[in-house]
């Protein structure tokens, strides 16, 4: 019973981390090019910080930042891509 508790809730937070990886990864496609570095700064700070760690802690990802930050500057279907991302919240529409 706690297994699945367990399990549950590491898919919760996965899901945390992930949106939070494509929000930046939506501000950075978006972002004119002379921007685009202080986002990904932006990034840096948040997944170096306490809260992103503990975040990726609970989820269970061990995501190397500058792996992340990778991710986060490649193109929106790209990280899609590599994220498996689908559903409506993916949807061109939902952006």
């Amino acid at each position: 019973m706690i297994d699945r508790h367990a399990q549950a809730c590491r898919r919760l937070w996965a899901s945390v981390m992930l949106t939070t990886l494509a929000d930046f990864n939506k501000r950075h496609v978006r972002a004119d090019p002379d921007k685009r570095p202080g986002i990904l700064d932006e990034a840096r700070l948040y997944l170096m910080s306490k809260d992103g760690r503990e975040v990726a802690a609970l989820s269970g990802m061990i995501i190397p930042i500058d792996r992340a930050l990778k991710l986060i500057a490649s193109p929106r279907d790209e990280f899609r891509a590599r994220t498996h991302a689908k559903g409506e919240r993916w949807s061109e529409e939902a952006e």
